[in-house]
């Protein structure tokens, strides 16, 4: 305790004891920033089963009920669980696609539910962007990254690639995120 009453004792300058503690608490803080930072990074394919599917698969495997063979528009499917924590997060993101997507002519079908999901949809949330003859445009999260901001807006990118008449189809297994993983 003879740190303590020197603490106390010591004139109003600052000493090493001062700045010890001060670089021990940011470190300390750091560190318990990265750790609940990085606590929240999932894999959205943790399991690689996207690996498997053909670009040519993803509109196969949705039901027929969900998917007009005489689409004349292309659609976005946003699926959901409605328990999933990272919805929040989300949320923003998906009310600016559908926005965008509607303004590009795209219709919106929301797949909410673990019963309705389809085997591809490894995490949620996710999106599935389909042009207009049921090619795949986009598949994977609305983001990456631990609260899934706006800025890595790949699937705005690729619905204006594709209007402008070019389609990745791409397939966006790779990101972290938070995302709720399926069982």
């Amino acid at each position: 305790m003879l740190w303590l009453k020197q603490w106390r004792t010591s004139s109003s300058s600052p000493g090493l004891v001062h700045y010890l503690l001060v670089v021990i608490w940011l470190a300390g803080v750091l560190l318990a920033g990265y750790y609940f930072a990085t606590q929240r990074l999932v894999e959205f394919d943790a399991t690689g089963r996207l690996d498997k599917f053909s670009t040519s698969e993803f509109a196969g495997a949705l039901s027929l009920s969900e998917i007009n063979a005489k689409a004349t528009r292309g659609k976005v499917y946003h699926f959901v669980e409605p328990n999933c924590r990272c919805n929040v997060f989300s949320k923003q993101h998906v009310d600016r696609l559908s926005v965008l997507a509607q303004a590009e002519n795209f219709e919106i079908v929301v797949v909410s539910g673990q019963e309705r999901l389809p085997d591809f949809v490894t995490s949620t949330p996710a999106t599935l962007v389909l042009g207009e003859q049921n090619e795949l445009v986009y598949f994977g999260p609305y983001a990456q990254g631990a609260f899934c901001n706006q800025a890595s807006d790949v699937v705005e990118l690729a619905i204006e690639n594709y209007q402008k008449g070019y389609n990745a189809r791409l397939v966006n297994s790779k990101a972290q995120g938070c995302y709720c993983q399926r069982t």
